[in-house]
């Protein structure tokens, strides 16, 4: 078996996680290929995370959820399952803690866990395609002013938001930045999308779940690109100049695979991430 090595530094302080991890995985007689970037503490060839993902047949990533999307987003063309080993904070993508690999390579060698398959959408932005596990918004930049944004589905006019923004999130992201918003939490099984005003000042604009067939397309006029903000997991898509910006969004022919080690209850793990998460205990 070929093992991926993903690392953010910045989280994995000195990589000495995925030392540890790397060292018993080779004398466990497994391949290590290992993504550029940690050069400076992991004293092995590397490669970039492209090359990585070709060469190997699982990747571990070390980080957080963030790391987790920055990855998938990157390799889902190749179809390569990921592990997540928690350094951040919520760790709700990453499968587990910082402890007891040597049972971990073992069952990875005997394959001993299955695949959760996460859907994801595609958008097209000023003409460029861009890929989302969680979620793709569109909302008001450096202006303090709010913006309106008219909501397409497969033809139909759905809404006008007028406020901050709008969030446009798959069931994994449904527990992200929508939730925060007062979006529907969507279990991962569900076909659906969900379409999430951010601070409508309105009484109509309420949460929408469609189905993940659903074409849609989010319309702003703007006199500037730093009246507006487009962003794909957290991260901010470059914009061209333009007096009308259309985001048009739809479910991705990509899924990203997510290697999971135990059959734990998705509302379980919801229960006990985000009450872990209350920073008043």
């Amino acid at each position: 078996m070929k093992i991926g090595i993903c690392v953010n530094k910045h989280r994995d302080f000195e990589c000495a996680t995925a030392l540890k991890f790397i060292d018993c995985a080779t004398k466990k007689g497994l391949q290590v290929f290992v993504a550029s970037g940690v050069e400076e503490f992991i004293k092995l060839p590397s490669y970039s995370l492209d090359d990585v993902a070709k060469k190997s047949d699982i990747m571990v990533v070390f980080g957080g959820d963030g790391t987790m999307l920055s990855v998938a987003r990157r390799v889902v063309k190749h179809e390569i399952p990921l592990l997540g080993v928690n350094k951040g904070n919520l760790g709700f993508l990453t499968e587990c803690e910082d402890t007891g690999f040597d049972s971990l390579v073992t069952r990875l060698i005997n394959n001993d866990f299955r695949i959760e398959k996460r859907s994801m959408l595609k958008a097209d932005v000023c003409g460029e395609e861009y890929l989302a596990l969680n979620e793709i918004s569109l909302s008001r930049g450096m202006s303090s002013r709010t913006i309106d944004i008219s909501i397409t589905v497969d033809g139909g006019l759905c809404d006008i938001v007028t406020g901050d923004g709008v969030i446009i999130s798959t069931p994994t992201g449904s527990t992200a930045y929508a939730m925060s918003c007062g979006g529907a939490i969507l279990s991962p099984s569900v076909r659906a999308i969900g379409v999430t005003a951010i601070c409508p000042h309105s009484l109509n604009s309420r949460p929408m779940v469609v189905g993940d067939e659903s074409k849609i397309l989010l319309h702003t006029q703007c006199n500037s690109v730093n009246d507006i903000m487009v962003c794909v997991d957290g991260e901010n898509v470059t914009l061209k100049d333009c007096d009308n910006l259309e985001v048009f969004v739809e479910k991705s022919d990509f899924y990203t695979q997510l290697i999971r080690l135990n059959d734990s209850n998705f509302y379980s793990k919801l229960i006990q991430k985000m009450s872990g998460w209350n920073k008043l205990g």
